[in-house]
């Protein structure tokens, strides 16, 4: 349960259908990930969840998840699906308690600012990364894994974001100056919901709830042609529900320009 894949597919307003499977942790190639219903339902993970009205279901009954996302349209929807993956659960709370114990040794040093170089966020502290305990530096290893293929340049440094509770990421696309094909984080401390929207037609968006210890990872059209932000306190709102914001921390990986 704890190295299942979420792989975001076919969320929309009226309906939504999160695709639940395994991907390279547990060893299986993408070419034999399947979305036939029938595969899904047999396989050892929560399964799929739909959204009929205001009753959510899931084909494990007790659980009463909300489901990952949520979309303005489906073309939106289809282009960020195939582009995005989330993985709930990547680390445990012991390895979490750990990636913030060294994050903080620095973080505690800083003030939270807000203005940014680049006017992206806002109530922030920041910090890069080369250098991990052990233990910590297994787990980095294992968001490497997962997000890039073999043999494709990373960079070095890590980046750490600190957002306070009332701060936030405005709508930006990473440039391309700094970072490649691929964007990947873990998220600590706080729930939030991210938000990717068209940047030719910022009425297509789709958002996409970021739980504790789980793993995002965007390549593609997500990155390239979908701004991305975290959402503020007073707009984290999600299927109707209103998700509680706190201190979010997220470690964040990147392969290198090309």
């Amino acid at each position: 349960m704890n190295t299942s894949t979420i792989l975001l597919r076919r969320c929309s307003r009226i309906s939504v259908n999160c695709l639940w499977t395994f991907s390279k942790l547990r060893g299986v190639r993408k070419s034999n990930i399947t979305s036939s219903r029938t595969t899904l339902q047999n396989s050892a993970t929560v399964g799929c969840m739909h959204n009929v009205g205001r009753q959510f279901s899931s084909v494990a009954e007790t659980d009463s998840r909300l489901p990952l996302c949520e979309s303005s349209d489906k073309d939106a929807e289809d282009v960020v699906t195939k582009n995005f993956k989330v993985i709930k659960n990547f680390i445990n709370e012991e390895e979490e308690k750990s990636m913030l114990k060294e994050a903080e040794t620095y973080l505690k040093r800083l003030r939270y600012e807000y203005d940014h170089w680049d006017n992206a966020i806002h109530g922030y502290r920041e910090t890069e990364k080369s250098r991990w305990n052990d233990t910590n530096k297994a787990v980095l290893q294992r968001v490497r894994d997962a997000a890039f293929e073999p043999g494709v340049p990373q960079l070095v440094l890590v980046h750490v974001l600190d957002l306070a509770k009332d701060g936030y990421i405005k709508p930006h696309v990473d440039s391309v100056k700094f970072c490649g094909s691929t964007v990947t984080g873990l998220s600590l401390l706080s729930s939030s919901i991210m938000r990717l929207a068209n940047e030719k037609d910022p009425k297509q968006w789709v958002n996409i709830l970021l739980e504790p210890r789980s793993l995002y990872i965007m390549t593609g059209q997500a990155r390239y042609d979908f701004t991305h932000e975290i959402l503020k306190q007073e707009e984290s709102i999600f299927h109707g529900k209103v998700i509680p914001r706190d201190r979010r921390i997220s470690i964040m990986c990147r392969n290198e320009p090309t």
